[in-house]
């Protein structure tokens, strides 16, 4: 009986990718390219993305050093989601952002010296 649940369990750990707002059969993945004017990382900067009022991911934490990294985000299909620029970091005129749909569209793009911290910087 006790393996039973515990495939059960893994089971429905399984049936959700990063956003647990829907299923992973009703997500997107979205790439997240981030880049850094002087090498540098983002010295603290980050960016939350938020759907159905929920926090999906945020971005930066880990981005220290170097001038671009890429993540990923899931997204449900057909649901209004948000980026905000949190509060925080250094040089913020030395980031850059990009967010590319699964078809290889960017959505949106933050050139560098653009955009204010502590802003929503995209939402739709």
């Amino acid at each position: 009986m006790k393996k039973i649940y515990l495939i059960l369990l893994l089971f429905s750990f399984n049936i959700k990718a990063q956003n647990n707002t829907c299923d992973v059969s009703e997500q997107c993945i979205y790439t997240v390219t981030l880049e850094s004017a002087n090498g540098s990382g983002w010295n603290g900067n980050t960016m939350t993305f938020y759907q159905n009022n929920m926090v999906i991911k945020t971005i930066g934490q880990n981005f220290t050093t170097g001038s671009s990294a890429s993540d990923t985000v899931f997204f449900c299909n057909d649901t209004p989601f948000q980026m905000i620029w949190n509060e925080g970091g250094n040089d913020p005129e030395n980031i850059k952002v990009s967010l590319i749909s699964s078809f290889n569209q960017t959505i949106y793009q933050k050139n560098y010296g653009e955009g204010n911290p502590n802003s929503m910087l995209f939402s739709g």
